[in-house]
C-alpha cells in the first residue's frame, strides 16, 4: 500500500499489487542494463580507436622500414654492379704499372692512381678527359723524350685495331674469323643495344663464343 497526505492532513491509501511491483522492478533493471551497455560500448569503442591508431602507426612504421630497406638494397646493388677494367700506365708517371679502374674512368683518374704525373710529363699533348678502355696501355709522354717518331708509332699501334663501336661491315670483315653474317650481327647488336661498354660484351652477339672472342680480342678496340 502507498500512503499519500491529503489536503486535510490525513493519509490516503493507494493500493499497489504485486504485478505493478514486478513491472517497476523490471523497468529499473532494464534501465541499469541499458546504462551499463552504453558505458561498456563507449569504453570498447575508445579501445578499438586506440588499437586502430596503434595499428595505423605500426603500418606506417613498417612501410617506412620497407622503403628504407629497398633504398639500401638499391644502393648495395649499385655498388656491386660496378664493372672494372685493367689498364697499364707508363711513361712520365711516378708509379708505372697495371691498375684496376672503374668502367668509364678518364685518363686523368688513372694518372692519379699511378701516383700522379712526373715533373717532366707533357700533359699538354694528351686529352686528360679521354675515356680509358679495358686492356689499353697508356703512355704519358715526357717533355724531354717526346718526338714525332714516338707519337707516330703510338698512333700506328692504335689504328691497327678495329674499333667495334664505329667500324663498318666491311671493316669488321677484316677481322680474322668474322664474315659478312657475323659482321651484320655486330652492327645489329650495336644498333639495338648501343655502343659496346667492354670488349667482353662482344660475346653477347649471336655466333661469337668464347673461342671466337679469344681470337678477336687482340684485333679489336672499343
Amino acid at each position: 500500500m502507498l500512503k499519500v497526505k491529503n489536503k486535510q492532513g490525513g493519509d490516503r491509501m493507494f493500493p499497489i499489487n504485486k504485478k505493478e511491483d514486478y513491472i517497476l522492478f523490471f523497468l529499473i533493471v532494464a534501465v541499469i542494463i541499458a546504462t551499463s551497455l552504453l558505458i561498456f560500448k563507449n569504453i570498447n569503442f575508445n579501445s578499438e580507436d586506440t588499437i586502430e591508431i596503434k595499428n595505423y602507426e605500426h603500418t606506417n612504421i613498417s612501410q617506412a622500414n620497407v622503403l628504407e630497406q629497398e633504398q639500401i638494397d638499391i644502393s648495395d646493388k649499385n655498388k656491386t654492379s660496378k664493372e672494372y677494367i685493367l689498364v697499364q700506365v707508363g711513361g712520365a708517371v711516378l708509379n708505372p704499372g697495371v691498375y684496376k679502374c672503374e668502367l668509364g674512368d678518364r685518363i686523368y683518374q688513372v694518372i692519379e692512381k699511378a701516383g700522379g704525373a712526373s715533373k717532366d710529363a707533357n700533359l699538354d699533348i694528351i686529352n686528360l678527359v679521354d675515356e680509358i678502355k679495358d686492356g689499353s696501355k697508356i703512355i704519358i709522354p715526357s717533355k724531354s723524350k717526346t718526338s714525332n717518331t714516338n707519337l707516330a708509332i703510338v698512333a700506328k699501334d692504335y689504328s691497327s685495331k678495329v674499333n667495334i663501336n664505329n667500324a663498318s661491315v666491311e671493316e669488321l670483315q677484316n677481322l680474322k674469323g668474322v664474315g659478312p653474317s657475323t659482321a651484320e650481327k655486330i652492327i645489329k647488336y650495336r644498333q639495338e643495344k648501343g655502343s659496346f661498354k667492354t670488349l667482353k660484351e662482344l660475346t653477347k652477339v649471336p655466333g661469337i663464343g668464347e673461342k671466337t672472342f679469344a681470337k678477336l680480342k687482340s684485333q679489336i678496340s672499343y
